[in-house]
């Protein structure tokens, strides 16, 4: 089962595995933040996922770079995130560390990687489009 964090609002977040809640990730006075689950403390972390991240490593006695899916639960803004990153890090090693590209670069970087077939008409006959997959 993966790890999750969930926000509900509260000035912390819950991480959960499956349906319990097995730990939380707090922010501290100083900006740091510090991860807890069944006794394990991570802290002076700097954001939230990287406190996830290094107190998932810590309980599952793995290094963060073995993280991957299977144990982590990365949401969609995470993905789009990281794909945008590292876009703008290969645009910058590509003109020499200056940072150079239009919004249609970023555009065409971010959906470059999506695998969803295209929209096609039901057989309902409602008019509405829905994907269609296998046809």
């Amino acid at each position: 089962m993966t790890y999750r964090p969930r926000d509900n609002g509260y000035p912390f977040q819950l991480i959960v595995r499956g349906r319990d809640r097995v730990g939380r990730v707090t922010r501290n006075a100083d900006g740091s933040f510090t991860g807890i689950i069944r006794g394990v403390e991570v802290t002076g972390c700097r954001s939230w996922e990287d406190a996830l991240n290094q107190l998932v490593a810590e309980v599952e006695g793995r290094s963060v770079v073995e993280l991957g899916p299977a144990l982590i639960d990365i949401s969609p803004v995470q993905k789009h995130t990281k794909t945008i990153l590292d876009f703008l890090r290969s645009k910058a090693k590509a003109s020499g560390g200056r940072l150079v590209f239009t919004n249609e670069d970023l555009v065409h970087a971010r959906t470059a990687r999506r695998t969803c077939p295209p929209l096609q008409p039901t057989k309902c006959g409602t008019g509405h489009t829905r994907r269609v997959i296998g046809e």
